[in-house]
């Protein structure tokens, strides 16, 4: 089975980058190729100009890695996770020590200096684990799903955190399935699907792209006639495109005065159980891409 099917990026020095696609589309094989957790099976890595496959214990100094399980040691103390992997990239114990209070000091966590992993929230934990992977100054930050099971809050505060690596000339690759942070955080996107990208840009341009202001999903009862239903709704002069899904059909269209209501008069035959309606976002971009939805 092929995990990553021959794909090419080049991320800019000191942006925020965003792998984005479903869960098993390739994101973490990618990361971890490029992390020196994997070897590819052809192809190769630059991180700073160091080739990961062929020397990853010098491309290791360049990196910070973030996976997405808690890595921290649960014998030491918030304190003693940053000093001692400060000691283990050669720096003296007096460096050590000023770069573990000034880290625990960056994400607000010098409170919590003499804290177990385990009586940290998850929130804190990953503050921490990001902390960490940055305290020997790498070049590249990698990101595995950074907020996955976080709560709105503590994901906000992570946000904050990898905004504020940016602001330090830190470059990072992240990979997530929550579209809304890749919108809030990213300079450039790539979706990937199947092993494969599928487009990369600039957020704002792969919204733009499609020409469309809003997105109707309709769900109707009668499932089995969605394709009538799409051939009707497709006689709309202001219907740019329709297709059907697991439970109706979707409709991409520009904003037209009037249009609601006859959307729901053509479907309402049909069984018209539910009608959602949304902005283009960057899971408008998936969906009509692959013409499904991103958690499908």
């Amino acid at each position: 089975m092929t995990a990553v099917d021959g794909i090419t990026l080049s991320v800019p020095q000191g942006g925020i980058f965003g792998l984005l696609g479903p869960n098993g589309a390739g994101k973490t094989t990618t990361i971890s190729i490029c992390t020196t957790r994997a070897r590819p099976t052809s192809g190769g890595v630059k991180i700073a100009g160091c080739d990961v496959v062929s020397r990853p214990a010098v491309a290791r100094r360049e990196i910070g890695v973030v996976p997405q399980y808690n890595t921290l040691d649960r014998s030491l103390t918030a304190f003693e996770n940053l000093f001692f992997h400060c000691r283990y990239f050669g720096m003296s114990d007096a460096e050590s020590k000023a770069r573990a209070n000034s880290l625990l000091e960056q994400f607000r966590l010098a409170e919590r200096a003499k804290a177990f992993p385990g009586e940290l929230s998850g929130g804190l934990a990953q503050r921490l684990l990001v902390a960490r992977a940055i305290a020997h100054s790498p070049a590249v930050l990698f990101l595995d799903e950074p907020s996955a099971g976080l709560d709105p809050q503590s994901r906000l505060a992570m946000w904050e955190s990898i905004r504020a690596l940016k602001d330090q000339g830190i470059t990072v690759m992240m990979t997530t399935h929550y579209m809304e942070e890749a919108e809030a955080l990213c300079d450039r996107v790539a979706i990937i699907d199947h092993g494969k990208i599928l487009v990369e840009d600039t957020p704002e341009r792969l919204k733009s792209s499609l020409n469309i202001q809003t997105v109707y999903g309709l769900e109707v009862q009668r499932t089995g006639q969605r394709e009538e239903l799409a051939a009707e709704l497709r006689k709309i002069a202001e219907v740019g495109s329709v297709e059907t899904t697991a439970s109706g059909v979707r409709v991409y269209a520009a904003r037209a005065e009037g249009l609601l209501p006859v959307l729901v008069t053509t479907a309402q035959p049909y069984g018209l159980r539910d009608l959602s309606i949304s902005e283009p976002s960057l899971e408008t971009v998936f969906i009509h891409l692959t013409g499904r939805d991103l958690r499908e």
